[in-house]
C-alpha cells in the first residue's frame, strides 16, 4: 500500500534490480554518459521544443563516440521522451513513482524507473516519489508486472523473463487463464508463454532477446530438441530397426505445405503400393531361387513398407478430413510423411543394389530410370 508522495533526491534512490522491463544501460553507465553530453553541450534543453538538428547531432555522439548498440539507443529514447513530455519540469511528473524502504534503509525504486532516469535529462536533482510496502516478496512482483504491462510496451521477451522470475517467486506455475490476465493476450499466445516458461534450460533464457516474437521463441525452442521421430506405434524390433536406418540416410527430405503436401502424400501412396506388390510377386518363399537370407531381409522390407502404407492411409484421412461451412484447411504431420519418405526412398535405394546383384538390368532400368514416377518424385520432394 502507498502513503502520498514527497520530493525525494534522486541521489537518495537506486533502481529496481529485478526490473520487470530488461535495462542495458547500467546506471553508472548512463551517468557517465550524461557527464559527457552536459561538458559538451550535446543534451536537448527538454524545455523547449526539439531541435532537429541537436536531437541528431546527440544520436551521432551516442552511437560514434559512447558506442550505444540499439537496444542501450531505444532505451536513452524513451528516457528523452518522458523528459520531453514533462517539458523539464519536474513538477509535471502525474504519477509519483514507488520506493521500498529496505531492510538496511535503502530506497529502492518499485515502479518508475524510467520516470526517474528522465529526470537525470531534466538536469533535476529530486522527484516526486512515494513510499509503498508489499506483504510479501511475491506479491512485490506481481504488481511491479502488472504496472509495467499496463504502462509501457514491453517487448516479449522482456515479459515471459519478467513472468518467470515472479513464478520463481512464487512457487507455483502460472495457468493459462492467469497469462492471459496478466498480459492481454489471446489464449493461444497465453498458451505459447506458458510452455516457454516451462522450459528448464537457463542458457535458452539468456538469448531470449534475439527472437522478435513468442511464435519465434517457441519455434527455436522446438527446433533445438532432440526430434523424437517415434512418432507411431509399433512393436516389431525389425520394423523398428528398418525404419531407423530409413532415418539415417534421409535421401530425400520433405518440402512444402498445404497442397503441396497432398500431392506428396498421394505420390507416395501410389509408390507404396507398387513397392509392395514387386515384393509379394517376386520374393516368394516358395521360390527356392533365392537365398533364405535375402527373403528375410525383403520380408522386412515388405512389413515395413506395409507400416508406413497404414501410417500414410492415416495421414491421408486427417488431411482431407474437412469441415463443412468452414474454409478448407490442410491439416497433416510433417514429421509422419517425412518419415514414410525415408522408408520409401531407402526400400527404393536397397532394392536396386539387389537388382544389380541379380543382373535383372531391364527392371532396374525401369524402375530406377527417369521414369515418370522419378520425375515426380523430383517435382513434389526436394534432396
Amino acid at each position: 500500500m502507498s502513503n502520498g508522495y514527497d520530493w525525494i533526491p534522486l541521489e537518495s534512490l537506486i533502481p529496481n534490480p529485478h526490473n520487470p522491463r530488461t535495462t542495458s544501460l547500467t546506471v553508472e553507465r548512463f551517468k557517465k554518459v550524461l557527464t559527457d553530453l552536459y561538458a559538451h553541450n550535446y543534451l536537448l534543453d527538454c524545455t523547449q521544443p526539439v531541435d532537429e538538428d541537436a536531437y541528431l547531432k546527440l544520436i551521432r555522439r551516442l552511437t560514434t563516440v559512447h558506442k550505444f548498440d540499439r537496444t542501450q539507443l531505444a532505451e536513452f529514447k524513451r528516457y528523452m521522451t518522458l523528459a520531453i513530455d514533462m517539458k523539464g519540469d519536474p513538477e509535471r511528473l502525474i504519477n509519483p513513482i514507488r520506493y521500498i524502504v529496505r531492510d538496511d534503509g535503502v530506497k529502492e525504486i518499485s515502479m518508475g524507473s524510467s520516470r526517474w532516469f528522465a529526470h537525470y535529462l531534466m538536469n533535476a536533482d529530486r522527484i516526486k516519489a512515494e513510499v509503498i510496502s508489499y506483504s510479501d516478496n511475491a506479491e512485490r512482483i506481481d504488481r511491479e508486472l502488472s504496472e509495467n504491462i499496463q504502462r509501457t510496451e514491453m517487448s516479449d521477451a522482456d515479459i515471459i523473463l519478467a513472468l518467470r522470475y515472479a513464478q520463481s517467486v512464487r512457487g507455483t506455475t502460472y495457468t493459462v487463464s492467469e497469462l492471459m490476465q496478466k498480459t492481454a493476450k489471446s489464449r493461444g499466445t497465453a498458451n505459447m508463454i506458458q510452455k516457454i516458461l516451462n522450459v528448464g534450460d537457463d542458457a535458452f533464457f539468456d538469448t531470449l532477446h534475439e527472437y522478435k516474437s513468442v511464435n519465434a521463441m517457441l519455434k527455436a525452442l522446438t527446433d533445438d530438441q532432440p526430434k523424437d521421430r517415434t512418432l507411431y506405434d509399433c512393436e516389431d524390433p525389425v520394423v523398428v530397426h528398418e525404419i531407423a536406418h530409413a532415418q539415417s540416410l534421409r535421401l530425400l527430405t520433405v518440402n512444402g505445405h498445404g497442397s503441396q503436401m497432398g500431392s506428396i502424400m498421394f505420390f507416395l501412396h501410389d509408390f507404396l503400393g507398387y513397392q509392395i506388390e514387386y515384393y509379394e510377386r517376386n520374393y516368394d518363399r516358395d521360390n527356392p531361387g533365392i537365398p533364405e537370407h535375402v527373403l528375410d531381409y525383403m520380408e522386412a522390407q515388405k512389413e515395413t513398407l506395409a507400416f508406413a502404407h497404414d501410417l500414410l492411409i492415416k495421414e491421408m484421412i486427417t488431411y482431407n478430413k474437412g469441415r463443412k461451412g468452414t474454409p478448407r484447411r490442410y491439416t497433416y504431420n510433417r514429421d509422419n510423411i517425412q518419415l514414410v519418405m525415408d522408408i520409401v526412398s531407402n526400400a527404393s535405394f536397397q532394392r536396386h543394389d539387389q537388382m544389380l546383384s541379380v543382373g535383372d538390368f531391364e527392371e532396374n532400368r525401369r524402375m530406377t530410370g527417369l521414369t515418370e514416377i522419378n520425375i515426380k518424385a523430383q517435382t513434389a520432394v526436394a534432396g
